[in-house]
């Protein structure tokens, strides 16, 4: 069938925004106002795995059906899709120039090279190490056991057959290389160890958009994509619980760290952010301000509240920030957001309670459950409120 330009346009930035990691709420957000710009009635429903748009030009009526797969967050391509949307939206780009920009971004090759992003890998994992409570011993096995995680990792991509098994083998892989360390090295606590190096993997990101998604309406993409998070979770545990089996860890001797390595962990955290979210690389400024910020509020939360609460007003702090860094400097508040999440998100209590139920230890592995619901609502929550508090609209972006 041959469509217009204008349909055209709008069903490729639909799916573009979808393949870089929009939440349903962007994406139909962002659809709207440019089918508005070019005279359309759109109607959008967005789900992780599908996308579903129904077209009217006034003379046609067009509905599509696009198979999307979940993928993970590309910072720099959300910016470049949402000042396009907004550019066009305010009428400051027309149609074909926007459509040039768009194909350009679906041409544009990786901006880092494989062995930079598996380095990164290593790098955040042992930063995580360091955050979760682990010193130098946990820091150096986590840094080892990432970077192979992250070479499978990369090894998987683009085949399906292997990405299908990549959850349950990097659970595996992380648990019994934590467990080889801690025989070699008994200072070294497997259980940190393995979920550092499973960081970049833990879906904790995708349970708080999906319960956000569920808090402001769009049911069915929270419900999938919370239902993808917890079948996610049971890849990573069941792996783990394969891996502790196939070699056991030995009982740990914690040893000590300074308190000056947190502040080394976050400095060597923002860069490896920065490539395994696909950022520009002078961005790293803004990802380490977001990085220290929402460690610093999590942190104070939790000296005065407990629990889901302390999470719920880390995450308002956060995204005040946000909003007040993106009206500051006009570039979208996802900029701050993901980063300032990743330090929040509950995805290590999910794994535990999955590794609790596994083990037999069902009292802990359902309190672990309900409280990781808890702390994505509370999260969730403090990122409704920080936004209300701050509100932003595609104004602020510069052209």
């Amino acid at each position: 069938m041959n469509l217009s330009p204008a349909i055209r346009f709008l069903l490729d930035y639909a799916r573009a925004l979808s393949d870089h990691g929009a939440p349903a709420d962007m994406v139909e957000d962002r659809v709207g106002a440019v089918a508005l710009r070019l005279h359309l009635v759109a109607a959008v429903l967005a789900t992780p795995t599908a996308l579903l748009i129904s077209v009217n030009d006034q003379e046609h009526s067009h509905a599509e059906l696009m198979r999307v797969t979940p993928v993970e967050v590309d910072l720099d391509g959300l910016e470049r899709l949402e000042v396009l949307g907004g550019s066009f939206s305010r009428g400051s780009l027309d149609l074909p120039s926007a459509q040039a920009q768009l194909s350009s971004l679906a041409d544009s090759s990786p901006r880092f090279a494989p062995f930079v992003v598996v380095l990164a890998w290593g790098v955040i994992s042992g930063a995580f190490a360091r955050l979760l409570g682990g010193a130098g011993a946990e820091v150096f096995a986590a840094a080892t056991v990432g970077t192979v995680i992250g070479l499978l990792s990369l090894s998987c991509h683009g085949v399906p057959k292997l990405t299908r098994v990549l959850l349950p083998l990097s659970g595996l892989i992380a648990a019994a290389g934590a467990g080889a360390l801690s025989l070699a090295f008994p200072q070294v606590d497997a259980e940190i160890t393995a979920l550092a190096s499973l960081v970049m993997l833990l879906p904790g990101f995708s349970v708080t958009v999906g319960t956000r998604e569920l808090a402001e309406g769009h049911w069915l993409a929270g419900m999938a994509r919370l239902a993808g998070a917890c079948l996610s979770l049971a890849a990573l545990a069941i792996g783990a619980a394969m891996g502790a089996e196939l070699i056991p860890p030995s009982p740990t001797l914690p040893s000590p760290a300074a308190d000056w390595t947190l502040w080394v962990a976050l400095l060597l955290m923002a860069p490896s952010i920065v490539v395994l979210l696909r950022a520009r690389p002078r961005d790293v400024g803004v990802v380490l301000a977001a990085c220290i910020t929402t460690w610093l509020l999590s942190t104070g939360a939790a000296m005065r509240w407990q629990g889901p609460l302390a999470a719920g007003c880390a995450a308002t702090g956060m995204a005040v920030f946000a909003h007040l860094w993106a009206r500051w400097s006009r570039r979208p508040a996802a900029l701050w957001k993901v980063p300032g999440l990743l330090m929040l998100v509950p995805g290590s209590l999910g794994f535990r309670s999955l590794g609790g139920l596994l083990h037999g230890d069902t009292l802990l592995g359902l309190q672990q459950a309900s409280y990781t619901l808890l702390s994505a609502a509370a999260l969730s929550l403090g990122l409704l409120v920080g936004a209300s508090l701050v509100p932003l609209d595609d104004r602020h972006l510069q052209d």
